[in-house]
C-alpha cells in the first residue's frame, strides 16, 4: 500500500527506527510494536480508505487475530484529502490579516 499522507509516512518511519514491524497487505498495513503490546499507536491497522459499513465486521475480526493479546483496537485511515468539511478556523484569521499595498 502507498501512504500518501507525510504525517503518516513520519510515523511509520519513527515506528520502525523504534523497532516497530510494519507489513503490507495492499489494501491496509499492520504495524506491530512486538514489544511493546500496550502502544496504541504502534499497533495498528492503516487503512487505505475507510471501510465500507458492511466490511467493519471483518475488519475487526482480521485485527482480533492478528492482535489476539489486544485488549485496544486503532485504525488510522492513509490520506491527503478531504481532511475537513470547512477551512479550520486559523485559514480564515490568516487570510483575513493580508492585505494587498
Amino acid at each position: 500500500m502507498h501512504v500518501h499522507s507525510l504525517a503518516f509516512r513520519a510515523d511509520l518511519a519513527l515506528l520502525e527506527l523504534g523497532g516497530s514491524e510494519v507489513d503490507d497487505r495492499g489494501d491496509h498495513l499492520v504495524v506491530r510494536a512486538e514489544a511493546n503490546p500496550n502502544f496504541y499507536w504502534g499497533n495498528f491497522f492503516l487503512l487505505a480508505a475507510p471501510p465500507p459499513a458492511g466490511e467493519v465486521p471483518d475488519l475487526l475480526a482480521a485485527y482480533d487475530a492478528e492482535f489476539p493479546d489486544r485488549t485496544h483496537r486503532a485504525f488510522g485511515v492513509d490520506g491527503t484529502t478531504d481532511q475537513w468539511t470547512r477551512p479550520p478556523p486559523w485559514s480564515r484569521r490568516a487570510s483575513s490579516r493580508i492585505r494587498a499595498p
